[in-house]
């Protein structure tokens, strides 16, 4: 975990990656709304809530 706090090239290219996980996550849940109301979308809500608590989680470590 240290050696993730001092890399900072690694953390900021980790933090890009998340966030465009995040987006996607996003679109794909929209469309999906879009598309057919009727689908169940909790899992794509799960999937979003987890890459944001991750990435929340990663901005508050100490650098």
């Amino acid at each position: 975990m240290d050696l993730l706090q001092n890399d900072k090239a690694f953390q900021n290219l980790f933090n890009k990656y998340l966030i465009s996980r995040v987006a996607s996550y996003q679109h794909l849940l929209i469309q999906r709304i879009q598309d057919k109301p009727e689908v169940r979308y909790k899992k794509f809500f799960r999937k979003i809530m987890r890459y944001y608590c991750v990435y929340s989680n990663i901005i508050s470590l100490p650098i």
